[in-house]
């Protein structure tokens, strides 16, 4: 699930509403600051805002939660940042939707090349989602 032509794209991970829940309150108490950064190798940065909103713990109804931040994709060696937003849908099964899609229009050099900008977004979600699969597996439920 990548490169729709509004940009978002998405992986899909094998967790429930309150495990997704669980996973990004222990991944926020890790952030050093207001943000949380990863390098991409040369595709550039990206970095997530730690105001997560919509976390429940509780996956005893099938309504669906989103849990999101913001964010920005960095270009390596331009001066060219996206800001997205980054999405978590879920229910009380799995799969949980892990997204990014862009907020407004990306900016001319990623505009100019979408290759770009989906192996950026694509190489965010991967470091995003090993995070959150990590801190799902060593935090406990209530």
């Amino acid at each position: 699930m990548d490169g729709a032509a509004d940009g978002h794209v998405a992986r899909l991970l094998e967790l429930d509403a309150g495990r997704s829940g669980a996973a990004v309150l222990s991944l926020r108490r890790e952030f050093a600051g207001l943000t949380e950064r990863w390098t991409l190798g040369n595709r550039g940065t990206f970095e997530i805002d730690a105001a997560f909103v919509g976390v429940t713990l509780q996956a005893s109804t099938f309504a669906p939660q989103r849990i999101t931040t913001s964010g920005r994709l960095w270009v390596e060696g331009v001066l060219a940042v996206a800001p997205v937003e980054v999405a978590l849908l879920s229910t009380a099964r799995p799969p949980t939707e892990l997204s990014i899609t862009p907020v407004g229009l990306l900016p001319p050099p990623l505009a100019a090349d979408p290759g770009t900008y989906r192996g950026l977004a694509l190489a965010a979600l991967d470091e995003l989602a090993e995070a959150l699969l990590y801190h799902a597996a060593t935090t406990t439920t209530i």
